[in-house]
């Protein structure tokens, strides 16, 4: 079976952190109000910061309100 590669699996962590964090606030996962393209710009955003992947995500969820995004992508 292939490996993923570091990249793709740090992704999929970071997606999976994400489902994880709207599941536990929300109480439906992350692709219930995002589409899979938003959380990848999500992704691509994130690794442009120097912030943990929790705070960063926790960051955004708070900020998800009524289903629309207020942190710019």
């Amino acid at each position: 079976m292939p490996q993923m590669s570091s990249a793709t699996a740090t992704q999929a962590d970071f997606t999976e952190l994400l489902c994880q964090e709207f599941l536990s606030s929300r109480g439906y996962g992350a692709f219930a109000f995002l589409s899979a393209y938003d959380a990848a710009q999500l992704f691509t955003r994130y690794t442009k910061q120097h912030r943990s992947d929790k705070d960063f995500i926790k960051d955004f969820v708070r900020s998800f309100v009524g289903g629309r995004i207020t942190l710019p992508l």
